[in-house]
């Protein structure tokens, strides 16, 4: 039921947030989705799903209205993880 709860998600974050990229957190795998990839970014989120034990969700990047880049998760990942997330993106930034 998760995995498909998941499946429905990505493709509401497909459709509707215009994702600059998405990557997918599925049986604590990380995978890259869509859009942009940059893979320092992508392995350092391996490091932070090993770290807390994430085992599903979503990790998208969209457009705010100052057109800078921002990090959003899915529900499945809690506030502390998504906020390390974040943190980690402004190195990338």
């Amino acid at each position: 039921m998760n995995n498909i709860l998941l499946s429905i998600k990505l493709f509401l974050c497909k459709i509707s947030s215009n994702p600059v990229f998405i990557i997918e957190v599925k049986n604590s795998q990380v995978r890259h989705v869509k859009g942009d990839k940059n893979i320092k970014f992508i392995n350092d989120c391996v490091d932070i799903v090993r770290e807390n034990n994430i085992s599903n969700g979503l990790i998208y990047a969209v457009k705010n209205s100052d057109g800078k880049t921002i990090i959003r998760t899915s529900s499945e990942i809690s506030s502390e993880s998504a906020q390390r997330l974040r943190n980690l993106w402004s190195f990338y930034s």
